[in-house]
């Protein structure tokens, strides 16, 4: 144990691995997971697609077939391009490791996606949050007098913003980009379920790049993020992505995905309508329910997240505690939303559990 002390940082040492809970046997809404499984005539045309693979050979190292569908799906310029990752946190690695340096400093608003401080810590960067306000808005006084007096390298955008659901103001993000000296990256994970997208801003400003995934899309197993850029920024993220970090399977997913963009971008359609049923049917119940342009909604009860989580669990129902991450999330939980039949099954149990805790 002396020798692990002695050679582990102690930052390192002193955190925690990132921890997911068991949802063996249990109705899962917790992660904003798709519900949807793929079947009939797009199972099969995945299991074709997948056949023709050669798992002897390393893959393209570039994916450049898929590369080339996405970008004709997002109709990019001919000086715009995409670079893939392992899942997005792979490409918010490669750009923040693309900027450490010493003094290097890293600003997100607070509370947002976890990944960015962690990744900051992993590569011993000054991670500087900024607080929201009680409604999740941006403080937009706090924002610009930070990133006036730290001068971030990146400043990392979710959009919507994870955990909070919410898109801020376009007028807010515009003074943000005009006023970064430095990358503004836009985190558009949750983008399918939202009335607004960003990526015509990377050919309005030239400090702005879009990262997006398929995780939240149903395609969470094959763990590919894109980088989305101008492609001189690209040539650069590029020096610092690992050979062949897409695999092949991954690579003839994607080519499928984008090939069935529309059929399965139908899937998000619903889900954004039973997000609206849903947040209904939780006020009827007397919680409280912020609005979401995301996959999943924050909810706030007059118990401890923690007591209405045990409640459901032990219901068969797995939920996302937020209390104690930050203290805007006083009493709340986080809840993906899901399928008609899986949000019955949902809101059935909490009323059951509110009936309890109250009781």
């Amino acid at each position: 144990m002396s020798r692990i002390k002695r050679v582990i940082r102690p930052e390192l040492l002193a955190q925690s691995a990132y921890h997911v809970q068991s949802s063996q046997g249990l109705l899962k809404l917790d992660a904003m997971e798709s519900p949807f499984k793929l079947s009939g005539e797009l199972l099969q045309q995945w299991l074709q697609a997948i056949s023709s693979t050669s798992l002897n050979r390393y893959p393209d190292p570039t994916a450049g077939k898929a590369a080339k569908r996405f970008a004709e799906v997002f109709a990019l310029a001919e000086d715009e391009g995409i670079l893939f990752g392992n899942g997005s946190d792979e490409l918010l690695q490669i750009l923040i490791q693309a900027v450490a340096a010493d003094g290097t400093k890293v600003l997100a608003p607070s509370p947002s996606f976890v990944m960015y401080e962690t990744l900051c810590l992993w590569n011993r960067i000054e991670f500087v949050g900024v607080d929201l306000n009680a409604d999740f808005s941006l403080n937009m006084p706090a924002m610009l007098e930070q990133i006036n007096t730290h001068q971030p390298a990146l400043i990392f955008l979710a959009q919507p913003n994870n955990p909070t659901a919410n898109n801020w103001a376009v007028e807010d993000l515009q003074a943000i980009v005009e006023c970064a000296e430095g990358l503004v990256v836009i985190d558009e994970a949750y983008y399918a379920y939202s009335d607004r997208h960003h990526l015509e801003w990377i050919r309005r400003y030239d400090n702005v790049v879009i990262v997006r995934t398929l995780s939240k899309q149903g395609f969470a197993g094959i763990r590919l993020g894109m980088l989305i850029a101008k492609q001189a920024w690209l040539d650069e993220f590029n020096k610092v992505r690992m050979p062949y970090n897409i695999n092949v399977l991954t690579q003839a997913t994607a080519e499928f995905v984008a090939d069935a963009w529309e059929p399965l971008g139908l899937e998000a359609g619903q889900l954004a309508e039973n997000r609206q049923e849903l947040s209904d049917s939780l006020v009827e119940l007397g919680l409280e329910v912020f609005p979401s342009q995301a996959n999943f909604l924050v909810v706030r009860t007059a118990h401890e997240g923690a007591l209405l989580c045990n409640e459901l669990k032990a219901r068969g129902v797995l939920i996302k505690n937020l209390c104690g991450t930050h203290p805007l999330f006083k009493h709340c939980v986080r809840i993906t939303v899901s399928s008609i039949s899986d949000n019955t099954l949902l809101l059935s149990a909490i009323e059951s559990s509110l009936e309890n805790l109250t009781s």
